[in-house]
């Protein structure tokens, strides 16, 4: 019987020589675990300047002022970066000096620091003129310098000596200035610190000190604009409070030198009367004109005395009301009468025209007497000889409205806007048609006697036709029923 079993032989192969064995392996591992632990450091400083980044863009975000934000920056950066030391100089406001700002950590007490600049930190400065330094090239020519010599950055403050003896102290190895700039304008320089050699800084750390120092750029642009405008606004905070202080002492003196000018000026007034109307001998036409011109001119002066005090008092919020209740119609009544005779030299028609009955108003009579008076002034100042006045009264609701028109030039729309403000004086032909054009300061008294009584006061009025002045008064002891009538 034969025997069918197959034989397998078996082939020997080549032997494989283990990994630890091989250099060529060896070297390849090598190089893929350097280059991981490079990318990985590349990492690790990514995201520490992102951090930073992202720390600096929230100081940014907040107002600290220049030296503020300039702190906290440079602790950012030296704490996010582990860098050894950070400064930051910036330039003076005249672009002539490069001033020490802010440092971090702060390693030297000011004595240390006086005993080696004879000032205080943040009064070391270097001039643009020293040409030597390497912080002045640096903003000079715009670009990033390094160095393993601090004499380099404190010449000419210090000398060589010095220089060494506080680079030991301080553990500095090297020294790398970058420009802080903002568009194309230098502001200073930032001096990074570091207790290795530069050559010892990775591609990463080193773009990441380019980043920052744009970053930086911006800060401290930011910071300077918030100090500008805060040192703005506390000088007109100042200002405005001088401002109160003078307009304070001004309204004083107007009160006094009116009360002081009222007591003359209505005894010349009284004593020109005299001659005018009870001298027992005639006068001379010409004299008569002359004095009788006087006796106008003193009673405008007094009006305005009176104008200027009563400003005074609104202004210095001691105007106050004396409410009572008085029938309306006969207040208006005796302004009428009174103002018809000026109307009459005019040959102005004046007519007051009657749409409620009886009506009982509860406000400050005197008050409501000068707002009419002074409406009903202008109506005749500026209506043209031989026009027409009149002056109506009607009621909506609770609420007296009293509107004197007028067939007079009108009023432009340019000038509408400054009829109620103190000393307006219109530019067109509205104060043209006066002879004596007044202060300017009737509507304006008008406007606030009337808003003390809550009320409003406006105009509606077209140029060659005429204005209608109109306030209102609200009342809620308002009597009288509706009925149509006037008076001439």
């Amino acid at each position: 019987m034969t025997d069918s079993t197959s034989t397998i032989s078996t082939v020997p192969s080549s032997p494989i020589t283990p990994a630890k064995n091989n250099p060529e392996v060896q070297d390849q591992l090598a190089k893929v675990n350097q280059e991981i632990y490079e990318r990985n450091v590349e990492l690790a400083v990514r995201n520490r300047t992102l951090d930073t980044l992202r720390k600096m863009y929230e100081i940014i975000n907040t107002s600290f002022g220049i030296r503020g934000t300039a702190q906290r920056l440079t602790a950012a950066i030296t704490e996010e970066l582990k860098f050894k030391k950070v400064y930051l100089a910036l330039l003076s406001q005249d672009k002539s000096q490069l001033k020490m700002a802010v440092r971090h950590p702060i390693q030297l007490s000011e004595e240390e620091i006086m005993s080696y600049f004879k000032v205080p930190f943040d009064q070391i400065s270097i001039p643009l003129t020293q040409s030597d330094n390497l912080c002045i090239k640096c903003v000079m020519d715009k670009r990033s310098r390094m160095t393993n010599f601090l004499y380099d950055l404190l010449t000419p403050l210090i000398d060589e000596k010095q220089a060494e003896e506080l680079q030991k102290k301080l553990k500095i190895e090297t020294a790398i200035i970058f420009p802080i700039i903002f568009g194309k304008e230098v502001l200073g320089v930032l001096i990074v610190c570091l207790d290795k050699h530069i050559g010892n800084l990775s591609r990463a750390e080193k773009e990441t000190l380019k980043e920052i120092t744009e970053v930086l750029g911006l800060a401290i642009r930011n910071a300077e604009l918030y100090t500008s405008l805060e040192t703005t606004t506390d000088k007109l905070k100042r200002a405005n409070i001088r401002l109160q202080e003078l307009d304070k002492i001004k309204d004083e003196f107007v009160s006094v030198a009116s009360h002081e000018l009222r007591t003359p000026m209505t005894a010349i007034k009284s004593y020109l009367w005299m001659v005018l109307y009870k001298n027992m001998q005639p006068l001379d036409d010409k004299v008569h004109t002359y004095i009788f011109r006087a006796y106008e001119s003193t009673e405008r002066l007094i009006r305005l005395v009176q104008d200027m005090l009563t400003v005074s008092r609104i202004e210095g919020n001691r105007m106050e009301l004396r409410v009572s209740d008085f029938n309306l119609y006969e207040l208006i009544d005796q302004i009428v009468d009174e103002i018809k005779v000026k109307a009459g030299e005019k040959g102005i028609r004046l007519t007051f025209t009657r749409k409620v009955k009886d009506v009982t108003l509860h406000a400050d009579r005197d008050k409501i007497t000068e707002v009419i008076m002074n409406l009903l002034g202008n109506a005749v100042k500026y209506t043209h000889q031989g026009g027409f006045i009149d002056l109506s009264l009607t009621r909506k609701d609770n609420t007296i409205e009293i509107s004197v028109k007028d067939t007079g030039t009108g009023i432009s729309e340019a000038d509408k806007s400054k009829l109620f403000q103190k000393f307006s004086r219109l530019e067109h032909s509205y104060t043209k048609m006066a002879e004596n054009t007044g202060t300017g300061l009737g509507l304006y008294i008008c406007r606030q006697i009337v808003s003390l009584h809550g009320g409003e006061i406006w105009v509606d009025s077209e140029v060659g036709k005429g204005s209608t002045f109109t306030f209102s008064i609200p009342q809620e002891t308002v009597q009288g029923d509706s009925h149509a009538g006037s008076s001439t």
